[in-house]
């Protein structure tokens, strides 16, 4: 089986268990703490939501130009399989990418998801999927980076060093601030 629709079949099940999973403990945390899941939200506040929301799609946008479909499933994939150590560590898929989107930040696509789940619930003014980017958030940054990051080292060694070095994992920050980091 070609090993785009292997990766598809075994990941998007799972990807889309997670996505409810994270949106499901979020509404059901939310009703715990006796938060309301929505909130009356003046209109300023949602088109705002909605730009941060259509910011966090535009550099999914720019993402799925940069790179190619199949190569983000399959890659998504291993990611996986390396979370749950059913996988070995990544091999050399090509060249370091560190143009597009991977120039402003190493990992556009958590981003973008996080951005736009974020925007989407502050426009909805629903408090259960502004925690659900909390999630999002958590998800990536204190498992999914850690893992890809170390796995990256291993396979491009010093450049990969360097672009962690110059380039944020996801929050783009201005040239003239991260000479200071």
């Amino acid at each position: 089986m070609d090993p785009f629709w292997r990766a598809l079949a075994r990941t998007g099940p799972v990807v889309a268990l997670g996505i409810v999973l994270v949106f499901g403990a979020s509404a059901l945390l939310t009703r715990l703490v006796g938060f309301p899941l929505a909130v009356q939200v003046p209109l300023g506040i949602r088109v705002a939501g909605f730009l941060v929301m259509a910011s966090g799609v535009v550099l999914l946008g720019w993402l799925f130009r940069h790179r190619s479909y199949r190569d983000i499933v399959i890659s998504t994939d291993v990611t996986l399989l390396r979370v749950v150590g059913r996988a070995p560590a990544m091999a050399p898929a090509g060249p370091l990418i560190v143009s597009g989107p991977h120039s402003v930040v190493r990992h556009p696509m958590y981003t973008g998801i996080i951005v736009a789940v974020l925007g989407l619930g502050v426009a909805m003014g629903a408090v259960w999927v502004m925690l659900a980017s909390l999630g999002f958030l958590a998800w990536y940054r204190l498992l999914v980076i850690p893992l890809e990051d170390r796995d990256l080292v291993r396979t491009y060694g010093d450049a990969y060093r360097e672009y962690m070095r110059e380039t944020p994992a996801l929050v783009p920050l201005p040239r003239w601030r991260r000479a200071k980091r």
